[in-house]
């Protein structure tokens, strides 16, 4: 196993800025029950990405569909 740096730069492949009609768009889809996969490729993004928009929307409460569960938390919320 090869020594990892020090220092690593992660998620860099993922887009941080969108506009609202895409995220809104996004929201729709997901509340349709569409999969993240098929919304990230409709919008040529990584999967990564649109976890990110989900997360994002999520925590602005624009989506109610969950799209992540805390393994052995009483509650999901944060």
């Amino acid at each position: 196993m090869q020594p990892h740096p020090r220092r690593v730069i992660i998620l860099e492949d993922c887009k941080f800025d969108w506009e609202w009609e895409d995220l809104h768009e996004v929201a729709e889809s997901w509340e349709a029950g569409e999969e993240l996969e098929s919304i990230a490729k409709r919008h040529a993004v990584s999967r990564r990405s649109m976890f990110l928009a989900l997360f994002y929307l999520a925590d602005e409460k624009v989506i109610s569909r969950p799209f992540a569960y805390r393994i052995g938390s009483g509650t999901n919320e944060s």
